[in-house]
């Protein structure tokens, strides 16, 4: 009887560059956030949200070094699912900490090239995150399961 937490299939054939155009996309679009206003907010309920989505991409870092995971977005010869820490919850917790980061910087300093460049981003990681699971559904046998009981990006939201 096969392992659910075991891959299906050799790797190899996922290591696909529409991934890395996807995260790519996303790096340019965050830089141009990052050079577009301040990158501390200046608020105390900015600031707060601003620290908590760090704290958050922390925890997912150190989730993934913990648990020798690869931050590269492609399953990896021998990977398992991980179903711990913040993945409990969410299937995309780096993308979550990001949204929630420069959701903060847009509301800091708003401006329409700010706005357009966050939604941009929004849509290339709501498009990432759809490509990526189906590669993951596909590769893990348990991911239909683990799908079902997590939210995608937002807690009760998506």
């Amino acid at each position: 009887m096969p392992n659910p937490e075991e891959p299906k299939k050799d790797s190899s054939i996922y290591q696909r560059p529409k991934t890395y155009i996807f995260i790519s996309i996303e790096y340019i679009l965050i830089v141009a956030l990052l050079v577009t206003g301040p990158i501390l907010a200046g608020n105390p309920i900015l600031i707060f949200l601003e620290i908590v989505g760090i704290w958050y991409l922390l925890w997912v870092l150190w989730t993934n070094f913990a648990l020798k995971f690869d931050l590269s977005y492609r399953p990896i010869s021998k990977t398992r699912l991980i179903a711990k820490g913040p993945y409990k919850y969410i299937r995309h917790p780096f993308s979550t900490a990001i949204i929630l980061i420069t959701f903060v910087l847009i509301i800091n300093h708003i401006s329409l090239l700010r706005l357009v460049l966050w939604i941009l981003l929004l849509v290339i990681i709501i498009l990432r995150t759809r490509y990526e699971e189906k590669i993951y559904s596909q590769y893990f046998n348990d991911f239909p399961l683990y799908r079902q009981k997590t939210y995608r990006l937002i807690p009760f939201v998506y």
